[in-house]
């Protein structure tokens, strides 16, 4: 679990990884990530199935910053994630290039016994378009938006936000276009553009699933 340590991740490699005894005091896998560009980042996740027999196991990854590994980025959570069946997930998370260690964590503080817990997991990057980047939770760390491009975003959980800046022209007329809301558990996006000094410039906007395009 010591994040210098470790272990080496490749894009398209399916890694696995065992919590043994599953209880409180299990260590997680810590893995080391270079991503060359920009990119939309795919988790595809084989959920283990929980100690119980009644469900699949809750399965976090946390993504560091090499330079920072005091906080965690983004908490990618497979309760959030898209069931591609009744096991399997897949969870997207928007990051800069660089190195980052991912902390894989089960969701095992409620056991104490001698059963393992094993997830399988591999990671993919998709290059194309324009997207925000984590961490942006914050008007301070917004992600710099060119206007004219339809920029990609994620969600790692649903009280996430992603902010984005811009640079405006007085006396222009500023249209913001939606497109393509995933619908998971009835997803609601609300909108609202600031100031830098924290005063709003527009009601609040409620897009919810599968919003036309305009």
């Amino acid at each position: 679990s010591d994040l210098p340590g470790a272990t080496d991740a490749e894009l398209g490699k399916t890694y696995s990884y065992t919590w043994k005894n599953a209880d409180r005091y299990s260590k997680n896998k810590v893995m080391k990530l270079t991503l060359a560009e920009d990119g939309i980042l795919t988790i595809n996740l084989a959920r283990p199935y929980d100690l119980y027999g009644a469900s699949y196991e809750e399965v976090y990854f946390k993504f560091y910053a090499e330079n920072n590994t005091s906080s965690y980025i983004v908490n990618m959570d497979s309760d959030y994630a898209k069931d591609t069946d009744k096991e399997n997930c897949t969870m997207q998370v928007c990051l800069a290039k660089g190195t980052y260690y991912v902390e894989v964590d089960a969701d095992v503080s409620y056991y104490s016994c001698d059963v393992d817990l094993t997830a399988q997991y591999s990671f993919s990057l998709d290059t194309k378009g324009y997207t925000e980047v984590e961490d942006n939770d914050s008007r301070t760390k917004a992600t710099p938006m060119e206007l004219g491009h339809m920029y990609y975003g994620t969600y790692g959980h649903g009280d996430s936000a992603d902010h984005f800046s811009f640079n405006v022209t007085g006396g222009h007329k500023y249209v913001f276009t939606f497109d393509n809301f995933a619908e998971i558990d009835d997803t609601t996006i609300i909108l609202s553009v600031v100031l830098p000094g924290g005063d709003k410039v527009s009601p609040l906007y409620y897009a919810e699933k599968n919003v036309d395009a305009n």
